[in-house]
């Protein structure tokens, strides 16, 4: 038992155990992601059981991941050499050192690879109903891509590193006669902190007992772990600059790699840096690093080595616009509303003229949620079947659509093909191709240009209308978009205004989130000041607060109408640390974040247009529908297990009103169809189609990757009994007059 115990391999885990509780909590950070503990909601799980590149899950796309677990598995192993080979002195008399503890090291690695094939296999067959033939392709290319890093990481170490035979020009295991005895042998010094190690396995995996060194002197060690130090750190130098190279290439897709891949590349990074500044500073390394995060945070705090996300198209000119409190209650004046309003009653007239005069239509208001490129693809999906089963009187009726990330991309995108389809009939909006192209995924461009540029800094620039702005994951989305679309949406918000205007194509309105005091920012072509303020309440004794303000007043002379609608789509799917926030040429500067935060939904901006024209909806129209689609499911079970272990007792608070946000804007949503419903003479008619995951099968992530079973699941929830009974009660509603 003692000798199992003092046998390298255990002596290694203990230590891990002991001390190395940073280089530990990545591997628990993989076993709980591969194991569903861990980012289940945003699908990071599938991202490394079924890995994507180029469109497509493959041999190619697991050896690129097997690839880059086997460069983490090296940064590992050299980080942990670096600081701990000296505990363990009997290496440096090994003929590769550096391969014998990576060997011995492998308990933890071993454990990790055994539950993920498991989780692979299991996961290959049940969710990606492959045959265990192509899975086991799969798992092939996992390792092929694992042992070629590998390989090529030994070849260079077994060339570089030395031990004390060769340091004193021995051959083979010959036992060198004599010793520089100036200084002391490493057996009669102290302070070395040696860990007895009895066996050890070599690289045949024989057992094989350690070789004593209390007679070599002690500087003769050190000497050869030095050398090993120096050559583990002129590699993981190198691949830093490898990858700071790799964030120029962010624009070609052959570079963009499987995104867990890119979080094995960040874990690989953090490991290098954290093991470089322990090796250097040694006991100095905790002060040191909080010192230089206080300095690096106050350079950024001044503006210093800082960038800023954009909006492309916008002219950041060096005079910015105030964003005060009395500006806000005048830009949502008078002067401003009955403005806007005089020329949405223009787009609501043509609208009106669209029909029969002795027909007052339905208005439709489309609300769509978001979700990522889960409610891209079911809102997409549904869009086009209800269209379609309303042979296509849906896009007509239309008034306004609006909502959040996800969704707002299908919206986007489905409104610009029935704009091409009506003056060219070879564009079928309802084609399956266009749902193809709107799931694709996003994720790995973004994962990819986090590790690889936004974690160091964007020193790359692109051009957009003769203006600069910073290549960072907002860019790559808005190109990734681009791509996916065939960059159909590659066009300013000024491009619709005239069709918009003539009630060719329905009006649609972006609401993403100031970060600074939780305002709403509209964006369209059209103007929406009237959105910011109830305006029957404007005469008030106590009026309430502006609680929103329209973009084109906002930066009045700032080339507004020069807005991609690509970054609108952003600003409105900005969610945390996926995408950078966007920051506006105002004083104070205004950050955006997702329009999820306020309405997910677009229930809230459509119920305040509705109720805006009240008068004319009820003398035009012979009622409202509020078709709402959601990429979230409705009637969420009710969670039985809120808070029991301490941990849970203390982030319950937080946690639970974040779990729960969404269903606190439904709740809220209700009551604004009801006051909606009493303002309304005509009638309002709510349909809402909602994603339901099929029985048994786990919820779709909210991600901008999906697996091919959660498109599926999303088609066919899409095309579900309630769907297609809701499809037809709305084709009944606009063909009743």
């Amino acid at each position: 038992m003692s000798n199992l115990i003092q046998s390298f391999p255990i002596q290694l885990l203990i230590l891990h155990l002991k001390k190395n509780h940073f280089l530990l909590l990545f591997w628990v950070i993989l076993f709980l992601m591969v194991t569903f503990l861990l980012g289940e909601r945003y699908g990071i799980p599938l991202l490394f059981l079924d890995p994507e590149y180029l469109g497509d899950v493959s041999f190619l796309s697991f050896f690129i991941l097997g690839f880059a677990f086997g460069a983490f598995l090296m940064v590992w192993n050299v980080t942990s050499y670096i600081l701990h080979a000296h505990h363990f002195p009997f290496l440096a008399t090994l003929h590769r050192p550096f391969g014998v503890y990576s060997l011995n090291n492998s308990l933890i690695p071993i454990a990790f690879l055994i539950v993920y094939i498991i989780q692979l296999l299991v996961f290959q067959r049940d969710e990606g109903l492959l045959r265990f033939p192509v899975a086991a392709l799969r798992l092939g290319g996992l390792f092929s891509g694992a042992i070629v890093f590998i390989a090529l990481s030994m070849a260079y170490f077994f060339s570089t590193n030395k031990n004390i035979f060769q340091l004193l020009g021995l051959k083979g295991k010959e036992e060198p006669t004599a010793f520089d005895d100036s200084g002391p042998t490493w057996g009669s010094t102290t302070g070395h902190m040696e860990i007895r190690v009895a066996t050890y396995l070599n690289h045949e995996l024989r057992l094989k007992a350690a070789r004593p060194v209390g007679h070599y002197p002690a500087a003769l060690i050190f000497r050869v772990y030095r050398q090993h130090h120096m050559n583990a750190l002129f590699i993981e130098l190198t691949a830093l600059l490898l990858i700071v190279v790799l964030g120029h290439l962010i624009d070609y897709p052959v570079f963009r790699i499987p995104a867990a891949s890119s979080i094995l590349l960040l874990f690989a990074i953090v490991i290098m840096v954290v093991g470089a500044v322990s090796y250097w500073l040694k006991g100095w390394k905790i002060l040191v690093s909080i010192i230089g995060i206080l300095l690096i945070d106050l350079i950024i705090g001044q503006n210093l080595l800082q960038y800023k996300n954009r909006a492309y198209g916008i002219g950041y000119a060096p005079t910015e616009q105030p964003y005060t409190l009395d500006r806000l209650q005048t830009l949502n004046g008078p002067a401003y509303t009955d403005k806007d309003k005089t020329n949405m009653l223009t787009i609501l007239q043509n609208w009106r003229n669209k029909f029969p005069a002795d027909t007052p239509p339905k208005m439709v208001f489309i609300n769509c949620s978001g979700g990522g490129l889960r409610a891209s693809m079911f809102v997409m999906d549904a869009l086009q079947q209800a269209d379609s089963i309303t042979g296509g009187n849906l896009m007509e009726h239309t008034i306004l659509m609006s909502g959040a990330s996800g969704g707002m991309i299908a919206a986007a995108y489905y409104r610009e093909l029935y704009y091409q389809s009506i003056s060219d009939e070879a564009i079928r909006p309802y084609d399956a191709a266009y749902l193809n192209k709107i799931s694709s995924d996003m994720l790995n461009a973004l994962a990819y240009t986090s590790v690889v540029n936004d974690l160091f800094f964007p020193w790359k620039n692109y051009t957009y209308n003769d203006l600069n702005y910073r290549k960072d994951r907002g860019y790559i989305f808005e190109k990734a978009l681009n791509e996916n679309t065939d960059s159909v949406l590659h066009r300013p918000i000024s491009y619709y205004a005239a069709a918009e205007q003539q009630a060719t194509i329905p009006l649609l309105l972006f609401a993403p989130t100031i970060i600074n005091d939780e305002r709403r920012l509209f964006i369209g072509a059209q103007s929406y000041s009237f959105l910011g303020y109830p305006v029957n309440r404007r005469n008030d004794y106590s009026p309430p607060e502006v609680d929103g303000v329209d973009i084109h007043y906002l930066l009045e002379d700032m080339d507004v109408s020069n807005l991609l609608l690509t970054s609108a789509i952003r600003m409105s799917c900005t969610f945390p640390y996926i995408l950078p926030n966007v920051h506006l040429p105002t004083t104070p500067e205004v950050e955006l974040m997702d329009a999820g935060i306020r309405d997910n939904y677009g229930v809230d901006a459509a119920v305040r247009f509705a109720d805006t024209f009240k008068e004319w909806i009820d003398r035009e129209t012979s009622g409202v529908i509020m078709l709402n689609l959601r990429g979230l499911e409705q009637d969420v079970p009710i969670r039985t297990k809120i808070s029991q272990g301490v941990l849970e007792k203390i982030f319950s608070p937080i946690g639970n009103l974040y779990l729960n946000w969404v269903e606190v804007q439904d709740y809220q949503n209700d009551f604004l169809l009801h006051h909606l419903h009493t303002r309304l003479d005509v009638p309002l008619e709510v349909i809402s189609i909602a994603y339901q995951p099929s029985a048994g099968a786990r919820r779709a992530s909210l991600s901008f990757h999906l697996t091919n079973r959660e498109k599926r699941d999303i088609m066919e929830s899409a095309s579900s009994t309630e769907s297609r009974e809701a499809y037809a009660h709305l084709a009944e509603l606009l063909r009743t007059p």
